[in-house]
């Protein structure tokens, strides 16, 4: 039976997939030429972007303990519905999109382009593979041993499993810096970049999920913000580099973690974070068509631009959610059901 549902990951969820749909209306601006791309904007992008998707990596293995101990039929079935469907599915929605939009839309496509098997991955559907590629290795690597239930208790229980684990999966991030990977890039490197976040998820999972009276309240709250802040200030101090921003984004993702894990004040965030897979795949169709709609109509004001394409970003494609969860949908379009 399922305990009583968490609320700080879905807080944790909205805040994340908040700021994806910012920052590709942000870079979305600048690339309509609406928006320059100056000290401003790239102050901007690189907050976002030096940490929302490790975030989304780390809540992927906080809950991945209760798929290891199923067997490789089940495993797979449940990875092509949840990964690799709306993959395939949303892939072909959105070039269908750009092929209908034209010459409109910021990067053109033309039905030539069109992907029939949507591998490499493309624009933002490369999180679905990279995740796909992380979960299949860790199941391999941890499923015999779940299967004997050696993974139970905190930090696994298996110390000489865990730190292991946890080593290789960021070993194997490291290895796109140092190993060059020629064309398999395109396949193996979002999976590579992001496996150490995914492997910290899992290995503080049972700790981070444990139920616990006190959680230190305000003051662990405020030491995460600190930390976060700290964490944003050095990522902002140097040019992006792939080994340097694996402890910065490390440390911002663990004080949003375990400051919303402490003191969840956001509860207006909940809902963003349930219907954060409507919302990712979705949410650039909207964002687009409203941008190319004001600009049709004449609007070039930066505000209103940013301001209804990130309204448009979240609430339509949560509508949307919605409207197929009713018309019982939402599993066919890849979407929790």
């Amino acid at each position: 039976m399922r305990g009583p549902r968490l609320d700080w990951p879905d807080q944790v969820k909205g805040l994340g997939i908040l700021l994806v749909v910012l920052g590709h209306v942000w870079r979305g601006l600048e690339a309509a030429g609406l928006l320059p791309g100056g000290a401003v904007f790239q102050t901007l992008d690189r907050l976002i972007y030096a940490f929302h998707m490790p975030l989304f990596f780390c809540l992927s293995g906080l809950f991945f303990h209760g798929v290891l101990r199923r067997g490789p039929v089940d495993f797979l079935r449940s990875r092509w519905l949840q990964i690799l469907w709306p993959l395939v599915l949303w892939t072909w929605i959105f070039f269908a999109f750009k092929a209908l939009a034209g010459s409109l839309a910021n990067h053109p496509a033309d039905w030539g382009d069109f992907p029939l098997l949507p591998l490499p991955p493309r624009e933002q559907f490369w999180f679905f593979w990279a995740l796909f590629v992380i979960q299949v290795l860790a199941w391999g690597l941890l499923h015999p041993m779940a299967r004997r239930g050696g993974l139970r208790g905190p930090f696994l229980s298996v110390p000489v499993l865990s730190g292991p684990v946890l080593a290789l999966v960021w070993v194997l991030g490291l290895a796109l810096v140092f190993v060059p990977l020629g064309g398999t890039a395109e396949y193996l490197g979002g999976a590579l970049r992001n496996a150490g976040h995914f492997g910290l998820g899992l290995l503080l999972a049972p700790w981070l999920l444990a139920p616990t009276a006190d959680k230190g309240g305000w003051r662990v709250a405020l030491a995460a913000l600190a930390a976060f802040v700290a964490c944003e200030a050095l990522a902002l101090s140097w040019a992006p580099d792939a080994v340097r921003d694996l402890g910065p984004a490390t440390g911002a993702v663990l004080a949003v973690i375990l400051g919303l894990r402490a003191l969840p004040v956001l509860p207006w965030l909940a809902p963003l974070g349930q219907a954060s897979a409507a919302i990712y795949v979705a949410h650039v169709l909207f964002s687009a068509a409203l941008r190319i709609g004001l600009l049709q109509g004449g609007v070039t004001s930066v505000v209103l631009h940013l301001a209804l394409g990130l309204a448009g970003g979240i609430f339509g494609p949560y509508l949307l959610w919605r409207l197929l969860q009713r018309w019982k949908l939402a599993r066919i379009a890849g979407l929790p059901g």
